[in-house]
């Protein structure tokens, strides 16, 4: 089965020739490895240009910058193997990910996603220690365990997809900044299995203007947005959304909740009836 990587790239000059050697050195080659540079700013270009000299399977794209969801859509458009593995240009891969991970598709017609353990870095590649990693749990049919937050550890960068589920599910939901990849999930969960490998496989790396650190603080509102597509979706899972909806919400502030239903700017994006169902979770909190 051949594997193409898709490799999103924005300013990531520091950690890009790490990133792209960890793929080229896989126990398990690669078809592809697809960068697309999402309107960079720093020497990403020049670097991307002295890769792909480098490495002859390496294919480029470059595009105005429209953030990671764009970039990556882009990539798996542009792909022609059977399965799709996604990275971020300042993750590392252990050697051995994708032969690991090859194993639980060759067993399993039906598994869409495997996904692995992972372990987080800083800048300079030394342990962070201010997040402990979330250790993979789901397997099989996993929608109605998955609709109750993100435990597909290790993000985007851990994933490994076949092809045929971004086909029948659609892509990134190039509208939402955050949560983007739990809303992909959810759909190929309604439809696919899940596997996952227990050892860490992958470096992530955290530092202050990584991505994933500037849009966290705004999770809340983008889960909330997922919850509401997932309704929209899937009416026949209402019940299973609303008790998301209600446990999302118990350890969150009035003030936000207040927020979301009453601050214009997010309430213009969550239809009345989810407006509603949000003040019936406040309700709900008070009596906890």
């Amino acid at each position: 089965m051949k594997i193409d990587v898709v490799i999103p790239i924005y300013n990531a000059e520091n950690f890009l020739e790490e990133t792209i050697s960890s793929v080229a050195s896989q126990t398990y080659p690669v078809n592809q490895i697809i960068l697309i540079n999402d309107g960079s700013t720093d020497s990403s270009h020049n670097i991307i240009e002295r890769l792909s000299n480098r490495y002859t399977n390496i294919k480029t794209y470059e595009q105005k910058n429209s953030g990671p969801s764009a970039a990556r859509n882009k990539g798996i458009l542009n792909s022609s193997a059977e399965l799709i593995a996604l990275l971020d240009a300042d993750d590392v891969w252990e050697k051995n990910k994708l032969e690991l991970q090859i194993s639980c598709f060759l067993k399993n017609r039906n598994l869409g996603v495997a996904y692995c353990a992972y372990n987080v870095i800083d800048e300079q590649s030394n342990p962070y220690r201010n997040e402990t990693p979330l250790p993979p749990k789901l397997q099989g049919s996993i929608y109605d365990k998955l609709i109750f937050g993100n435990q597909i550890s290790g993000c985007d960068s851990a994933v490994l997809i076949r092809k045929e589920c971004l086909n029948q599910c659609g892509l990134f939901d190039e509208s939402l900044p955050y949560g983007e990849d739990w809303d992909l999930w959810l759909r190929i969960a309604s439809q696919f299995e899940f596997d996952f490998i227990p050892q860490s496989l992958v470096k992530i790396r955290r530092y202050p203007n990584s991505h994933s650190s500037r849009l966290k603080n705004q999770d809340l509102k983008f889960n909330l947005q997922v919850l509401n597509k997932q309704l929209t979706l899937f009416p026949q899972k209402e019940h299973l959304i609303h008790q998301s909806l209600e446990s999302m919400l118990v350890n969150t502030t009035d003030n936000w909740v207040n927020q979301l239903l009453f601050g214009s700017s997010i309430r213009q994006m969550i239809p009345s009836s989810f407006a509603r169902l949000l003040l019936l979770a406040k309700t709900l909190k008070r009596r906890f």
